[in-house]
């Protein structure tokens, strides 16, 4: 009797906390960065005389369902799509400086101005084709200084957003360490901090989109990263980057 008391208590209690974590991956559904949850189960038993007597089931752990290699390899192809977008602004911005709708484009200007030159080779004498060269000459300096501006304001901004994109990067380090320490701490009891290891995964999808990163996962399950081959976080400091 009181065997079948305690496998009856064991399974009320696992199929609560089962029931506990369902519900909590429900309501989360919507929820940005929330990794789906599921309950592992062990027996329960012992062995009295020559008989082993089972004494019903235990929740072992509740597991995320997640991947971290699908992670890394997620966060290196955002790095590659992340550095592509930002060359391609920089590019288009540089290109619209050498080519307009008005038909102003550097090839155009370079082009007629040869072409005068060979006109004027041919009339050296023709005022109006040495007004035409001059003019076009003007025109040519005129690109060459746009192009010029542009150029060096675009180097200003790129040098602005390195800045910013370097505080965001030094501010997101220190996030994670925070975060390390969270989940080191919950895995030396025994605990899975499954919020810190969200909020760690969100943290390094937004570290990725700003810059390339080597990552790796420390026995204790704290994440080391690696900018430019330099390491800027492990599990005991944190440099700037």
């Amino acid at each position: 009797m009181r065997t079948l008391f305690e496998i009856s208590k064991s399974g009320l209690a696992a199929a609560q906390r089962a029931l506990s974590v369902t519900s909590n991956n429900v309501v989360n559904a919507n929820t940005e960065g929330y990794t789906r949850q599921r309950v592992d189960y062990s027996s329960r038993g012992m062995v009295s005389g020559n008989q082993s007597v089972g004494l019903g089931v235990n929740i072992s752990t509740a597991t995320r369902l997640r991947s971290d290699m699908n992670d890394v390899l997620t966060n290196q192809k955002r790095q590659d799509l992340s550095s592509m977008n930002y060359k391609s602004e920089i590019f288009e911005r540089l290109q619209a400086s050498m080519t307009t709708d008005s038909g102003g484009d550097l090839d155009t200007r370079i082009s007629e101005l040869f072409d005068m030159f060979s006109e004027l080779a041919t009339d050296p004498q023709d005022t109006s084709v040495r007004n035409s060269l001059l003019s076009e000459a003007q025109q040519l300096t005129a690109k060459f200084r746009n192009i010029d501006s542009t150029i060096t304001n675009t180097s200003e901004l790129v040098q602005e957003s390195a800045q910013d994109t370097l505080d965001e990067v030094n501010t997101l380090l220190e996030d994670i360490y925070s975060l390390n320490k969270a989940v080191q701490s919950s895995n030396s009891v025994g605990v899975m901090d499954s919020t810190s290891l969200d909020l760690r995964v969100q943290k390094l999808q937004e570290l990725s989109e700003l810059v390339n990163f080597e990552q790796t996962t420390t026995e204790s399950g704290e994440v080391e990263i690696r900018i430019g081959g330099v390491r800027v976080l492990d599990s005991e400091s944190i440099e700037n980057a």
